[in-house]
């Protein structure tokens, strides 16, 4: 009786954790939405673009196979107002004046035309409102390497899928939906190898956590999950790269060397405390199992301080002097990313000849440069961050 009534406990327990386990996959399948607009492979996706009237963001696959990545360009579009132009030199010639002492405009016969009314008041050219400004467009482009947000990317733009349907979207639903607004529509278009596929994005849906889409090329609507398009909105803040070295349990071990010759490698550790028995995760020596506080200081500062700020691909690198290297490995020993930390030094402008000498010499400027498998390219680092980085590699490589 004992026995059978084990057997029924465990088979409730079994039940309800296949209810739980088949309710959860379908929570997760209506988050991510069921409707299928394409597939394809992530590997055959080339590009894709973001446009809205204030910017646009491309990202484009550089590289090929296991070793591409996206590279993002951030086009933003502003406008601003027109300097007005400089004041007439007064050197130049007064315009004649007429009987009432007023300037006279010049006449096609050469004469002098009146300029005055009749109260003897220069004539106005026009009685309306002044004239507005004149708007110029100005553009800036930044480009970066998409971080952490490439693999979400790939996977919801290659195989892409919506909350739900529509169907045909008519004229009126088209302004209903606020794909003629600019102020809320943008376009997508997804590209590649065979194909272009192009969404018009419109509104936040109603009582829904997305937005209303509309295929250009089939005219269907649909409802696309907020989530899609988080970081491709967030532009370069969202995209780039936050870290720019490996962390996490993967991280077994870390090489440090200097151009100098000098180098260590120290270990992940997990110690444990005797009284407590708690396990505590640092840095140190394998082999004896010593941690080392002062190693482990330095790579924390290493990877909050040396957070990419500003991608610079055109970089030489041969202008900045190379500091420290560290290479990252996981516990077989093999490369999991490699970060290299540079410096710069410009000497200030020589003054114009014949100005005074400043009582206070200007500064040098001082620049901190990361060149990293994450970023890729050379990136600018806080100069505060790269210093005190500069400053305790003498403590871990004495």
């Amino acid at each position: 009786m004992k026995g059978a009534i084990v057997h029924g406990v465990l088979l409730v327990a079994m039940l309800l954790f296949g209810y739980q386990t088949w309710t959860r996959e379908k929570d997760v399948k209506k988050t991510a939405g069921e409707v299928v607009l394409w597939n394809a492979r992530p590997g055959e996706l080339t590009s894709i673009v973001w446009e809205t009237p204030k910017r646009t963001t491309k990202l484009e696959r550089k590289g090929e196979g296991a070793a591409s990545y996206l590279w993002g360009v951030d086009t933003k579009i502003t406008k601003k107002t027109k300097p007005k132009p400089a004041a007439p030199d007064a050197g130049v010639p007064a315009a004649p004046v007429g009987d009432a002492g007023v300037p006279a405009a010049p006449v096609a016969d050469g004469g002098v035309a009146a300029a005055a009314t009749d109260a003897g008041v220069p004539a106005a050219a026009d009685a309306g409102a002044p004239a507005e400004p004149e708007q110029e467009i100005v553009t800036s482009t930044r480009e970066y390497p998409v971080g952490e947000a490439a693999t979400k990317l790939l996977a919801d733009f290659s195989a892409m899928r919506a909350l739900r349907a529509l169907g045909p979207v008519s004229d009126d639903q088209r302004a209903e939906y606020g794909f003629e607004d600019e102020k809320v529509a943008a376009t997508l278009t997804v590209i590649f190898a065979g194909q272009t596929r192009s969404l018009v994005i419109g509104k936040k849906a109603t009582g829904a956590t997305g937005k209303y889409a509309v295929d250009v090329e089939s005219g269907q609507g649909y409802v696309i999950a907020d989530s899609v398009f988080t970081a491709l909105e967030g532009g370069e803040t969202s995209l780039k790269p936050k870290l720019a070295v490996p962390t996490g349990d993967a991280v077994a071990a870390i090489e440090l060397a200097t151009p100098a010759g000098k180098s260590r490698r120290v270990d992940r550790l997990s110690l444990k405390d005797e009284k407590t028995s708690k396990i505590t995760k640092t840095w140190g020596d394998k082999a004896t199992g010593a941690a080392d506080t002062t190693a482990a200081n330095f790579l924390s500062k290493v990877e909050t301080e040396l957070k990419p700020n500003k991608f610079e691909p055109t970089l030489d690198l041969a202008t900045a002097t190379e500091l420290v290297t560290l290479v990252y490995r996981d516990a077989k020993g093999g490369e999991l990313g490699k970060l290299t930390l540079y410096k710069r030094v410009t000497p200030p402008a020589a003054p114009p000849e014949g100005a005074p000498v400043p009582a206070t010499p200007p500064e040098p400027l001082v620049e901190y440069f990361i060149v990293s498998t994450l970023t890729r390219v050379p990136a600018t680092v806080q100069t505060t961050g790269g210093d005190q980085v500069e400053q305790n590699i003498a403590t871990v490589l004495p």
